[in-house]
């Protein structure tokens, strides 16, 4: 398996510029496919234990989670935490704002982040800056530095940042969602 580009003779498996349709494009060519589509699982499902422990105890019992819901919950965010990373680190490169969408669309290893536009690449900051404010607003909680309510507050800006989170994974979801119909609707994969 050489891990170099096509045609370059570069095996040292660092990044590469190549032309593609007339486009320069980066290109990562020491992908993961199965870190990648692991971290995305661990998001998805890290997210949907958050959105559900976290959200039960305001909508069912109209009061804070407590028990075995916070157990739950934090364990979900430590989940969350270690796959918002990798996937950052991972998916970083391809929704760059200087690289090409055409190149993208023509190029791309990753069928994930294939066609991606200015709005799915705001989107996929947005949920990234908005998981490292889930993040730390939590730790932050934790510590007595800002008092009771210092701590009420961080858990309001936890709760704003964790709606922002929510609706950005829904949105990429929904846009991959759509990438895939379309696709197998004109007979490509």
């Amino acid at each position: 398996m050489s891990l170099g580009v096509a045609g370059t003779g570069d095996k040292t498996g660092m990044m590469d510029k190549y032309s593609c349709g007339g486009h320069m494009a980066r290109v990562s060519f020491s992908r993961f496919p199965r870190l990648e589509t692991m971290t995305v699982i661990a998001c998805v499902l890290s997210s949907a234990t958050l959105l559900i422990t976290g959200f039960s105890g305001a909508w069912i019992h109209d009061s804070t989670t407590r028990g075995y819901i916070v157990l739950g919950h934090v364990s979900a965010g430590a989940i969350f935490s270690g796959s918002l990373a990798t996937w950052a680190v991972l998916w970083a490169d391809a929704y760059r704002f200087d690289h090409p969408r055409k190149a993208a669309e023509t190029c791309s290893s990753n069928s994930m982040t294939s066609g991606a536009g200015l709005p799915v690449k705001l989107c996929f900051w947005l949920f990234i800056l908005s998981g490292l404010g889930l993040i730390m607003s939590a730790i932050l909680a934790l510590l007595n530095w800002a008092g009771t309510e210092g701590q009420q507050d961080l858990m309001r800006v936890h709760r704003f940042f964790a709606y922002i989170s929510t609706l950005c994974i829904c949105l990429l979801f929904l846009h991959r969602y759509l990438v895939i119909k379309t696709n197998r609707g004109s007979g490509t994969k």
